[in-house]
């Protein structure tokens, strides 16, 4: 499923599906990457895996415009966009949020039973001085 929009080195690029994806007055393209608008393209009448493809090869003429690169070759840009297609296929979850140590998920619990040792060892410091 591709995002309604996408975040590139700072800049949110709305992602649309139209009817036609036209560059130049030729209509017969399946996606777009409008760097002035900060837009994508996708044609909206292809498959959902045939979106998510053109989605990441649009996706990848963002990150090499964010990152200097005015003119690109389309035919790397066609390469690293099937290989990062399929690589976030592959890893869904790989920037995920992770989750904290098992002790910490407890957060106010943990607290509790460190406030409540001191307390103890305080009680017992002051028993002890109480002896002397």
């Amino acid at each position: 499923m591709i995002p309604k929009q996408v975040k590139v080195a700072g800049l949110n690029y709305v992602v649309e599906e139209k009817p036609y994806v036209g560059i130049n007055n030729n209509k017969n393209f399946l996606g777009a990457c409008d760097y002035d608008q900060t837009t994508i393209e996708i044609l909206e009448n292809i498959s959902d895996e045939r979106k998510e493809e053109v989605f990441v090869h649009e996706l990848t003429h963002a990150i090499f415009e964010a990152a200097g690169y005015d003119e690109q070759d389309e035919e790397m840009i066609n390469r690293l966009g099937k290989v990062l297609n399929q690589v976030l296929k592959d890893n869904p979850n790989m920037l995920s949020e992770r989750k904290s140590p098992p002790e910490l998920e407890t957060g106010g619990e943990t607290v509790k039973a460190i406030q409540k040792s001191l307390l103890e060892a305080e009680r017992k410091e002051a028993r002890i001085k109480g002896m002397r």
